[in-house]
């Protein structure tokens, strides 16, 4: 086998086998084709190169897929054979269970992960890309050993995994194009495009060739040429109410009833978001907690206080990014606008179990008086 390589993400290119697997289409077919690329050079694909495509409908055509996979990563390259690379394309017995029950498809499969374990032929390499695969299969488990990799980019995501997903794809396919992007435009962005991979790297594309080499993308220039694809997520809905955002907020409102989203998620969700501006507004004020360094320093807690939160004095209001943007936002706050905002959400609550009125009706009216009028920051 060649001297070891990198591939552009970093991916070791000394193995022999890799598993490239998660539900995000883009992201597995963008590694998959970045370890070629790695692995084989272009001069050499003609032979040296062989894509078998799994996708297959038939107990029949799954078994002849998995014995063409088997025999090539046996045969020697043509004419005389120099290195060679196996691509597997989303074999269909990871996506159908009809197919995978079959007992002739179990055999082979069971045939195929016992060769990867055992390594390949010298100067051979596997590579099975997939969106579906069950992380506890005899398959995939084959992808443990030291000769192998697994790139795996996720199944089943939370939206808020999702949401963390998708800004470090915006922010290294921005790195890569060259593309200057403000902060306030990238969240800005985000919140346009959703979590879809493949939209991120085309809107970012479109920026790109909007703004103009060397020109830094503003949130203006987000709004005027970004498409806007994105379902919208529960803390876009919180984050309207903690900044007192009365226009957003109304959107929201009708957004996220309009997505399907349970009325009443939403009002509790809202009593969490105003407990925590509660506790961080409170330790503000009676200087029991000081902002710094990213987040809230309680050391000044009183200690009848702090043990009777177990301890946990330093999480409240959350950590990160997220309580520095609790910290702003509670800053828009009083606390007797806390707890006055917490009052009408109760009422909120409810009504929209005990009231005829449309849901949407209920929470604009009752939300517009729980945010008031915003004073000035402190």
């Amino acid at each position: 086998m060649s001297a070891a390589r990198t591939a552009m993400k970093g991916y070791p290119t000394d193995k022999s086998a890799y598993l490239v697997c998660g539900d995000d289409e883009y992201r597995v077919a963008t590694a998959a084709a970045e370890l070629i690329d790695a692995l084989v050079p272009k001069s050499d694909r003609a032979f040296g190169l062989d894509r078998i495509d799994g996708r297959v409908g038939t107990v029949d055509e799954t078994v002849a897929t998995i014995r063409a996979v088997r025999d090539a990563l046996v045969a020697d390259g043509l004419f005389g054979g120099g290195d060679k690379t196996v691509w597997f394309r989303e074999p269909s017995f990871l996506s159908s269970d009809k197919i995978a029950k079959s007992e002739c498809v179990k055999t082979e499969v069971q045939s195929i992960a016992e060769r990867i374990k055992d390594g390949l032929p010298e100067g051979t390499r596997l590579i099975v890309s997939t969106q579906k695969i069950n992380r506890a299969s005899t398959f995939f488990k084959a992808f443990s050993g030291k000769d192998a990799l697994v790139i795996d980019f996720g199944s089943a995501l939370k939206a808020r995994q999702r949401a963390d997903a998708a800004a470090e794809l915006a922010d290294e396919e921005a790195r890569r194009i060259g593309l200057s992007i403000t902060p306030d435009a990238m969240r800005l962005f985000l919140s346009r495009v959703g979590t879809d991979s493949r939209r991120i790297v085309s809107e970012l594309a479109k920026l790109a060739a909007y703004c103009g080499e060397g020109a830094a993308a503003t949130a203006d220039d987000v709004r005027e040429i970004v498409s806007t694809g994105a379902t919208s997520e529960i803390w876009d809905f919180t984050d309207a109410f903690a900044t007192r955002n009365k226009t957003l907020l109304v959107r929201q409102i009708r957004t996220q009833l309009a997505q399907g989203e349970n009325a009443i998620r939403l009002v509790n969700s809202l009593l969490t978001c105003v407990g925590d501006l509660l506790a961080i507004r409170e330790g503000i004020d009676k200087k029991w907690a000081t902002p710094g360094g990213g987040g809230l320093d309680w050391s000044a807690l009183p200690e009848e206080i702090a043990d009777g939160l177990g301890g946990e004095r330093n999480t409240l209001g959350g950590v990160g990014f997220q309580l520095r943007k609790k910290i702003d936002q509670a800053s828009a706050w009083t606390l007797r606008d806390l707890r006055n905002a917490r009052h009408y959400i109760l009422q909120l609550r409810e009504a929209l179990v005990s009231c005829s009125l449309p849901e949407e009706c209920l929470m604009e009216a009752k939300l517009l008086q729980a945010i008031g009028v915003a004073p000035a920051k402190r």
